[in-house]
């Protein structure tokens, strides 16, 4: 199964990492991480005519094509671009804040999700409460997408 992670808070969030090893610890899975150049946070479903683009090696996740664009410019970017091919599912996250209620409108990270779906791929998009009392966990988040992500895409016995 083919994967296409994406983010919207750059290639290099802490949140892409933990969503990268939580997708990586699934069996029969292959990954492409396509992410933007900045944090795009906010910006919704912003989409450009036209975007640049280049590999480059990030620690934990290995080679990544980064976007000079919107998180769904990545997801585009994904299809569009030779020798990637069409992603069986697009995962987007893990965004560090919770993305509840009026926040999906202007979410970079679900407009990902969306732009996925709007092409006829299923598609997830992953958050994390932040709480102001509480120090970022992402091997917790990590563990908990995992549990979630592979409940949703993993093909079940049947019972």
């Amino acid at each position: 199964m083919r994967i296409l992670l994406t983010n919207d808070d750059g290639y290099d969030a802490p949140g892409l990492r933990a969503l990268h090893k939580a997708v990586a610890a699934l069996p029969g899975v292959s990954i492409e991480i396509i992410a933007p150049s900045v944090v795009q946070s906010g910006k919704g479903h912003t989409v450009s005519d036209q975007f640049r683009f280049w590999r480059t090696g990030v620690e934990g996740m290995g080679r990544v094509l980064v976007v000079d664009g919107s998180p769904p410019d990545c997801v585009r970017a994904g299809i569009v671009l030779p020798g990637l091919g069409r992603p069986d599912w697009v995962i987007s996250g893990i965004n560090r804040g919770s993305n509840l209620g009026v926040d999906i409108y202007n979410s970079g990270t679900v407009a990902a999700a969306r732009e996925a779906g709007i092409l006829g791929i299923p598609a997830l998009a992953v958050s994390y409460l932040v709480k102001s009392s509480l120090p970022d966990d992402w091997e917790r988040a990590s563990r908990e997408a995992a549990a979630v992500i592979a409940a949703l895409i993993l093909p079940q016995a049947p019972c």
